[in-house]
């Protein structure tokens, strides 16, 4: 057993003695399922459900449906205009919006509720964020019934309701029935009942319309810029997301491939002949640059092909987008090599970096799953305007505007990485 504890120890030391390599070997599962946690896990007060509400109506009613919906703790609501719920839809600042048509105030009565067609009203949704769309649709359903059943014990809505039975009634026939009598005397009753013995109950609990139809009928439709006809390919996002992750993972290997060069003396031989750093340097971003441009055509042929991505809006903004991200990973690649010292520290630092930087900037999944405080710090990483870029110009539909800002702040983190990587590498 002595060779056997020798050995043992041998590799104990070497992995002790990789400081940087240990501590990640430790904290990054920690840290990955902290993060998971704070997603997955149980919460204290559940998370509201941001919806956006256009009155096309403008009635008393209407305007007391919508306080009803901003009343639910589950939906936090922003009253706007349709063209403005579409636009924010169209670029996903928004996820779903419910357009309350003419007609919604007089349908909230009891007497919609025993006869004539449902008044439909338009939920629009983002089209990935059709959960949430299906959890609007239903609780905008329950504050319907609900709003609708409070009625009942409103003593002016049902002497209303009786009212206009009977004038319906007499103007279908002007002879009435012995049947018709007695219809009417009931609803004279009723409308007597109303008035006295509703109104000594005001205080009675709201009734649930149990059984009855709402007279609002709901109807879900995605917004894109492109139109809903043109739906929501899952694969887009899983696509992006993938190349991102996997483009960065090229980086760290571009990067440690310079360290090797430096550790076996290739470097030296190269620096002995007419080439600055800075072309080493920027060869090397080159090459990278290249290479990922490579990845990414051969990932979206293969994603086009077989599971039908499609580039719904601006061709040349794709194109642009893709560029960027391949400049960001070159400067990336250049940043590793700089403040790499050795070819397992950049493997092991790098490799938490990305898979950070994939989890928070929506790679794995998309970012509005996250938590909120999640949300505001994936803004600042660079897989974030990857992702979001290359959503503009495939499933979003968007213009070559909406690449611009991606693709500045993909450059712009492109060129920082490389400047720093350039600033602080180390050639012997």
């Amino acid at each position: 057993m002595g060779p056997v504890r020798w050995l043992a120890e041998k590799d104990l030391r070497r992995f002790a003695a990789d400081k940087n390599g240990a501590a990640m070997t430790l904290v990054v599962p920690v840290v990955l399922a902290a993060l998971l946690g704070s997603i997955f896990g149980p919460r204290e007060k559940a998370a509201e459900l941001s919806l956006l509400v256009v009155d096309l109506d403008e009635t008393p009613n209407s305007a007391q449906f919508v306080k009803a919906i901003d009343d639910d703790p589950s939906l936090s609501i922003e009253q706007t205009t349709e063209a403005d719920a579409r636009s924010r839809l169209e670029t996903g600042d928004a996820a779903v919006a419910v357009v309350l048509p003419k007609g919604t105030g007089a349908a909230l009565t009891p007497a919609a509720m025993f006869g004539g067609d449902p008044v439909p009203v338009q939920v629009l949704h983002d089209p990935s964020r059709k959960t949430e769309a299906d959890l609007c649709v239903g609780m905008i359903t329950k504050i319907t019934m609900q709003e609708v059943g409070r009625r009942f014990s409103d003593r002016a809505a049902m002497r209303s309701m009786f009212e206009g039975l009977k004038e319906s009634m007499a103007a279908a026939s002007k002879e009435l029935s012995l049947e018709e009598r007695a219809w009417l005397a009931l609803f004279d009753q009723a409308i007597a009942l109303a008035d006295g013995e509703l109104a000594k109950d005001d205080g009675q609990d709201d009734l649930g319309g149990g059984g009855l139809e709402p007279p609002l009928k709901l109807e879900k439709a995605s917004v894109t810029a492109a139109g809903p006809a043109s739906g929501y390919n899952s694969y887009s996002h899983n696509f992006s997301g993938m190349l991102c992750m996997f483009l960065l993972f090229w980086a760290l290997d571009a990067g440690k491939e310079l360290i090797v060069e430096r550790e076996s003396g290739a470097l030296t031989r190269i620096r002995l002949s007419p080439v600055t750093s800075a072309q080493i340097l920027t060869g090397r971003a080159v090459s990278t640059w290249i290479i990922a441009m490579v990845m990414s055509a051969c990932v979206y042929v293969f994603g086009m092909l077989v599971f039908g991505v499609q580039i719904l809006g601006s061709v040349p903004g794709f194109l642009l987008v893709i560029v960027c991200q391949g400049a960001f990973i070159a400067g990336f690649a250049v940043l590793l090599a700089g403040v790499g010292r050795t070819e397992r520290q950049i493997a092991n630092v790098a490799t938490f970096a990305i898979l950070i930087m994939s989890f928070l900037g929506g790679v794995w999944m998309p970012s509005f799953i996250l938590p909120t405080w999640v949300q505001s710090v994936s803004q600042v990483l660079p897989t974030y305007w990857a992702t979001e870029g290359l959503a503009a110009m495939t499933w979003r539909a968007l213009p070559l505007s909406a690449a611009f800002l991606p693709c500045g702040v993909l450059a712009g983190m492109g060129l920082a990485c490389g400047v720093i990587g350039w600033r602080t590498a180390r050639w012997d």
